[in-house]
């Protein structure tokens, strides 16, 4: 039992300190957000990057329209919509017969999941900068442009099939997602001209996050600060069950700190008392024998009685080295150890 606690104590400390962990993290990552500098895409943006150090500012916040690079995608079910990324998604659903729960459980089944991307820049005021490695980017949500599904149609006897067989297709979900030209992006990361090309891309440190969203810079924020304070309130919920448990444990390794303490110096007192009954001589010994020997050394008179179970089982020596104090013949707590006295 003890073991058991000792191990839940370190798994709870163990998920507090990744949480607080990863807490310090998305607390950093916000800092640095709040305090990038907010750059324009106009005439003296590119001006701007030439003078800094290497051509190059480490973090910064810019925005702009989505614009290809070429030539755009063009969307498969939205007539006339042109984009810079697409995702096409496939699934069929399925029912089936559970054996464990008898009944019947819908499922999923990915069928095809395809991204496709052109290159594209952030478009402003007369300038623009390429955007660089677009999917490794956080917050990027790309929105839905079509979602059907279609029933699938089946015969009387494929009907029939299906439900003995247990699995029946439902029918087919299509999804096409679709980052379109003209949406408005703000974008967070390092913005360089060292390759004669004004670009934004990845941060060259791992302590700052890639971001582009279309949500704004407060919005970006703002998803930064929500994701901020659920991990504080499970840090809390977290720390609440590490600190309870901790001091549970404390609470029970004092008090067998104490009953440790108290059983010596109760064992100790019948000690000192047999030495002055024998300096007294009023301690008249009895012939030892196999009723009324120690069963812990076999050597030694059975001379106390442990309470509160009463059993007559070891002499005051080895009563002394009893830890944790339990009678060795039912194992209960010892509460106290009195001398016994043979008349």
């Amino acid at each position: 039992m003890e073991n058991l606690e000792v191990v839940v104590l370190a798994g709870s400390s163990a998920i507090t300190g990744i949480i607080g962990y990863y807490l310090w993290k998305e607390a950093k990552y916000l800092g640095h957000v709040k305090d990038a500098p907010r750059l324009t895409i106009d005439r003296n943006f590119k001006a701007i990057v030439d003078e800094a150090p290497k051509h190059t500012i480490p973090y910064a916040v810019v925005e702009g329209s989505v614009a290809a690079l070429g030539t755009p995608l063009k969307s498969e079910n939205a007539s006339g919509l042109l984009g810079v990324i697409q995702t096409l998604i496939c699934r069929e659903h399925k029912t089936y017969w559970s054996g464990s729960t008898r009944l019947w459980h819908d499922t999923t089944r990915l069928i095809r999941n395809i991204s496709h991307t052109v290159p594209f820049e952030l478009r402003g005021n007369k300038a623009s900068v390429k955007v660089d490695d677009p999917l490794s980017a956080v917050g990027l949500e790309i929105p839905i442009v079509h979602d059907s599904f279609e029933p699938s149609s089946t015969s009387l006897g494929e009907h029939i099939v299906s439900w003995a067989s247990g699995e029946k297709t439902k029918g087919f979900q299509t999804m096409e997602r679709m980052l379109s030209e003209g949406t408005v992006l703000t974008g967070v990361g390092m913005i360089s001209t060292s390759t004669g090309t004004l670009m934004l891309g990845p941060p060259a440190t791992s302590d700052r996050l890639y971001i582009l969203g279309r949500t704004g810079f407060s919005g970006v924020v703002r998803d930064l600060q929500s994701k901020l304070n659920q991990l504080r309130f499970m840090l809390y919920v977290s720390g609440s069950i590490t600190a309870l448990l901790s001091a549970l444990w404390a609470y029970r390794w004092y008090k067998q700190y104490c009953e440790k303490v108290a059983h010596e110096m109760q064992v100790e007192r019948v000690l000192q008392n047999r030495a002055q009954d024998d300096n007294e001589g009023t301690n008249i010994d009895q012939e030892i024998n196999e009723d009324n020997t120690c069963t812990i050394c076999l050597t030694n008179r059975r001379d106390v009685v442990l309470l509160e179970c009463g059993h007559i089982c070891t002499c005051a020596r080895c009563a002394r080295l009893l830890q944790p104090p339990q009678c060795p013949i039912c194992r209960q707590r010892v509460k106290r150890v009195v001398p016994l006295f043979n008349a």
